[in-house]
């Protein structure tokens, strides 16, 4: 498993909003050209979709863990969010943990783990995803950062 950490100057609950909303994935995850949801309701743990990725693929991926961050008298509480996705032989496991930045009130830090398997001819595969993957995460999440830091994440979560 591979993990990082991006800093974004925004509130947790803000952060998290944006970022565990599936929808907003296409206006800052480079490699997708849309999202459609598959499941009805409001997003929650069980809400599936397929990314519709520019290179043609379509994964099918769904929430398996989604915990806001809440507001407490001590300060904002810690938010948990996790996917996991299947395409052919290969399964991507990505989970976010949300911190609020204790000497920054008004910033979060994204804890990122994410992991790849394969079976069969996706083993090779799945072995690259684990090497080449994370800098593309780190590189979508800084630019969900950029929206996030200009106001622009006003679509939070449904």
């Amino acid at each position: 498993m591979k993990t990082t950490t991006v800093r974004i100057a925004a509130p947790v609950r803000v952060t998290f909003d944006y970022v565990a909303e599936p929808r907003n994935r296409p206006r800052w995850q480079l490699s997708l050209r849309r999202v459609d949801v598959l499941t009805d309701g409001p997003t929650a743990v069980g809400t599936r979709w397929l990314d519709r990725t520019m290179v043609g693929a379509a994964p099918c991926l769904e929430i398996t863990a989604m915990t806001s961050p809440s507001a407490t008298a001590s300060g904002a509480s810690v938010g948990v969010w996790s996917e996991e996705g299947r395409w052919r032989g290969l399964t991507a496991t990505l989970a976010l943990t949300f911190v609020p930045v204790a000497a920054e009130p008004s910033a979060t830090d994204v804890l990122v783990r994410l992991d790849f398997a394969g079976t069969g001819a996706w083993k090779l595969p799945a072995t690259l995803l684990r090497v080449l993957a994370l800098p593309a995460v780190r590189a979508d999440l800084r630019r969900a950062a950029r929206i996030i830091e200009a106001g622009g994440a006003t679509t939070g979560l449904r």
